[in-house]
């Protein structure tokens, strides 16, 4: 393996010569601290070995003043990623142009140290500035950013609290939080909100509902349980599903097909058995 060559050198040269074409990588030590790469770059040379082109590195540095991304073009291999560029496989050569190969965008935002993988293109491998689209905000994109923040999780509520009866209609309802949020992805201001679209109700004795509301507190009855078993401490706990939509840079709202859901905790209720007391004068 070369990457502790790379991590006790910090820096390496990687030859793979394929029908005529010679890469090499250099300056492959990774990120840094700061996450800013450390301008790798592929260079191409012919079989004589003219002088190069660069053909993947950098296009803007993350750290510039203004700058929201950083990009940058590998070939389209699965073991190559910002910092490890060194390998030509057979999928990258499933081109419609014989002579040209298949290069995947990475972006990294600015003031982080993760690299995505966006579009990929097929492009001549001397070309030595290939348009280079500005990537666009998918849904699986800013789903991914939803389940790094986090949707709110509810605490279930429970009337009675804390202790209910025995084969008694116990109310459960829940408090719904707003979720709307800006993010910043690929360079865009992306507005994301996520609304609840269905309550997933677990009693904590094995019986489940589910239902397109929260519920609500007493007199209300719109989700209640009876427990069958007496002196036990069940665990109930709702799940909330969201639907998400999102906008680019105020544009138009986009609805995503696939929900997140949030799981709630659980709280301890006590189930007691009433005795009969006569009373009277």
């Amino acid at each position: 393996m070369r990457r502790p060559l790379f991590a006790m050198m910090g820096i390496a040269t990687l030859i793979v010569s394929a029908a005529g074409v010679v890469l090499l990588a250099s300056g492959l030590d990774g990120v840094d601290g700061e996450g800013a790469p450390n301008s790798p770059e592929v260079v191409v040379t012919g079989e004589e070995g003219e002088p190069g082109q660069v053909i993947s590195s950098p296009i803007n540095d993350p750290n510039a003043p203004g700058a929201p991304f950083a990009s940058q073009w590998l070939i389209a291999c699965s073991v190559n990623y910002p910092g490890n560029p060194e390998a030509i496989c057979q999928s990258a050569r499933d081109c419609p142009e014989t002579d040209f190969l298949r290069f995947t965008l990475w972006v990294r935002q600015t003031r982080s140290s993760t690299w995505t993988p966006t579009v990929t293109e097929c492009f001549d491998p001397e070309d030595p500035d290939p348009d280079i689209p500005r990537p666009t905000v998918t849904p699986d994109l800013v789903l991914r950013e939803v389940r790094r923040i986090g949707l709110p999780a509810l605490r279930i509520q429970v009337q009675p609290a804390d202790a209910t009866l025995v084969n008694f209609d116990t109310i459960f309802y829940a408090e719904p939080q707003p979720f709307a949020r800006t993010v910043q992805l690929l360079g865009y201001n992306v507005d994301v909100e996520a609304t609840p679209a269905a309550y997933g109700w677990f009693f904590g004795d094995g019986q489940t509902a589910t239902t397109d509301g929260p519920g609500a507190p007493y007199p209300a009855k719109d989700v209640v349980h009876a427990y069958a078993s007496a002196d036990v401490v069940e665990r109930p706990s709702v799940d909330v599903t969201y639907e998400i939509r999102f906008r680019v840079d105020g544009g138009e709202w986009r609805s995503i097909d696939e929900t997140v859901t949030a799981d709630g905790p659980t709280v301890d209720v006590e189930v007691k058995e009433a005795a009969p007391v006569l009373s009277g004068d």
